[in-house]
């Protein structure tokens, strides 16, 4: 089997530049890699549009050519789904041509991280989190008080995690590893999108997500019912009692998570995971693609329109709020909005 993988935006190449190290690396007994389209059986695209982007990128020729071969790798947080493939973003609609993904930045190396699933210090801290105010579950989250002073909720709406540029970024990420080390249980509310880097990270670490997304899509093969808590967001000021059922359980969950994405997701098995699930999911799901690629301008519109309307009741939403006169009751993951 030949794979090989392919950036549709050429001029953002993030996921693609993520993912060949890893797709290398994993190549052996269930693929090679290859540089050729015309000499794949099965090419990944990455680094796709979204919904605010033209479409242009999906009229090139070399993508238009080879659509009965394609499949899709999207970190994107509204990923236009188009292609069979793992989409991170994915919204509860997992079908048998698309499935959940997770982010490629959790498989790079990173000893800091590493360290903290053999750091021998005692987890002093029962439940944190740290996270910008990205959803409503978090802006909940961030405004409760769950009054335990083994309870650490964060709000780093200012600071990006992602952005080494950043004033302070050493100091800050050194801050966020110290807790991690310290947690029993750390949550991992949905971000922008219903996945969050911060349930790969916890896994890596060697810790006990707790996953509050009503809509995640699970990536496959990883054994989440083993080691992961899945708490309705609905019931997320409860989670004193809940994880009190589980506290006992705790170091040796969070042994299997570490041991799951060293199975699954870690630098030497992320490639192979990533082609085996596009596997299962099956070339003939990939030769059905271009009796429906007509239907693309009309789904990105579709979509372009409900984005778009959301963020303009967020705008109206926003000003009224403020004409009012009354404190905002929640953080905002933009502080000057």
């Amino acid at each position: 089997m030949n794979v090989a993988l392919r950036p549709l935006l050429t001029a953002h190449l993030a996921e693609a530049q993520r993912l060949e190290p890893l797709l290398r690396r994993g190549q052996g007994g269930l693929y090679r890699y290859v540089d050729r389209l015309e000499e794949a059986d099965l090419i990944i695209w990455t680094d796709w549009p979204d919904y605010a982007q033209p479409l242009d990128a999906l009229q090139r020729e070399d993508f238009r050519a080879h659509l009965d071969r394609s499949f899709a790798f999207s970190q994107q947080d509204r990923p236009l789904a188009f292609l069979p493939g793992l989409y991170t973003g994915l919204s509860g609609r997992a079908d048998d041509t698309r499935r959940g993904g997770w982010y490629l930045e959790a498989s790079a190396p990173d000893d800091a991280l590493d360290a903290v699933a053999v750091d021998p210090r005692e987890r002093d801290l029962w439940f944190t989190f740290a996270g910008g105010s990205t959803s409503w579950i978090r802006k909940r989250l961030l405004r409760h008080n769950f009054r335990r002073s083994d309870v650490r909720i964060v709000n780093t709406s200012a600071f990006h995690f992602w952005d080494p540029a950043q004033s302070g970024h050493g100091d800050r990420r050194a801050w966020y590893l110290d807790q991690l080390a310290r947690s029993r249980f750390v949550l991992c509310p949905r971000g922008a999108c219903p996945s969050s880097i911060r349930l790969f990270e916890t896994m890596r670490a060697g810790r006990v997500p707790v996953i509050l997304s009503d809509a995640w899509v699970p990536p496959p093969f990883v054994e989440w019912r083993r080691f992961a808590v899945r708490v309705p967001e609905r019931h997320f000021a409860h989670l004193p009692e809940i994880l009190a059922d589980y506290d006992p359980q705790a170091p040796e969950m969070g042994r299997i998570a570490r041991t799951q994405w060293e199975r699954w997701l870690s630098l030497d098995r992320a490639g192979e995971t990533l082609v085996a699930a596009l596997l299962e999911i099956g070339l003939d799901a990939a030769r059905q693609t271009p009796l429906t690629a007509w239907t693309w301008p009309a789904r990105h519109r579709l979509q372009a329109l409900r984005w778009q309307a959301r963020a303009q009741a967020r705008d109206v939403a926003l000003k009224a709020w403020r004409r009012s006169g009354l404190p905002m009751p929640y953080a905002l993951n933009r502080p000057n909005d």
